[in-house]
């Protein structure tokens, strides 16, 4: 049996921190940017998985493990109202408002997936700045964290670059660490996804080399063009005042801050979406 704290009503407050920092971002120097860390290929395990999902509206789909599926569509709606900030109070960039998205899979013998999207996208340009985002989150939360294996770079469909990185979490400062989680992203020309998979630490290898198998197979449909690996050369970013520059920055907060969930009471299995 394994508590889960009462449940959080975050919705208006992820959208308020994302307003907030966009505000403070105006006020501030750019930070310097992270130093890179090495990362290898993603040799994907030779894994048989299951169904392919196809979402038309948002123009991707993938390979799921064996046995995960999409969780009933009442249970999904009412968990999209729970976990994503509502469309009203997302921001306007470029005369457009910003988009988001959520899928929960579950496997009925514990351990679930959660994609989240963000449109336009959210960009994040190497596997440590996937892992430092996640790192964020987790402070954020107050939850103790580890960073757990390497930093992997992968080739999913049609070329495009993914980033993958692992970390171990707890529910409670002071608390033993209960879950280990991967968690991939990707970026088209129109939107991101950054996909977790989680479960706990003492079960996780059961799905965990399928859900590495899987994000080989996730495929951005509309557009062609993937984001840089790595390049001699960082491109210029926009002006930090730019309209995109903030909107940019707050649909990041509504990444690394994107798993707080409004948690229902129940024993077992990982949280979903952490």
């Amino acid at each position: 049996m394994r508590p889960r704290p009462e449940p959080l009503l975050v919705s208006g407050a992820l959208a308020a921190l994302s307003l907030v920092a966009v505000g403070e971002a105006a006020a501030q120097a750019p930070a310097p940017p992270a130093p890179r860390v090495a990362s290898i290929p993603l040799d994907p395990p030779a894994v048989e998985l299951g169904d392919e999902f196809v979402e038309e509206e948002f123009g991707f789909l993938f390979r799921l493990p064996v046995g995960m599926a999409l969780v009933p569509p009442a249970e999904l709606d009412a968990w999209r109202k729970e976990t994503l900030v509502p469309e009203d109070q997302l921001p306007m960039i470029d005369g457009k408002r910003a988009r988001v998205g959520g899928w929960l899979f579950r496997h009925p013998d514990g351990g679930s997936v959660f994609v989240l999207m963000n449109e336009p996208p959210v960009s994040i340009d190497s596997p440590t700045q996937l892992r430092q985002a996640l790192a964020a989150e987790n402070q954020a939360k107050g939850r103790p964290y580890e960073d757990h294996g390497k930093l992997y770079e992968f080739k999913a469909r049609g070329a495009r670059a993914g980033f993958l990185v692992t970390r171990d979490f707890g529910l409670e400062a002071g608390k033993p660490m209960q879950f280990r989680q991967h968690a991939a992203y990707l970026r088209g020309p129109d939107r991101s996804f950054l996909i977790r998979y989680t479960a706990p630490i003492e079960d996780f290898d059961r799905l965990g080399d399928a859900f590495q198998a899987s994000m080989v197979t996730f495929a951005i449909e509309r557009g062609t063009r993937a984001p840089v690996v790595s390049t001699s050369t960082p491109p210029k970013a926009p002006a930090l005042g730019s309209a995109r520059s903030l909107g940019n920055l707050a649909l990041l907060v509504l990444i690394v801050v994107g798993g707080l969930l409004w948690w229902r009471r129940s024993s077992g299995g990982a949280p979903e979406g952490a």
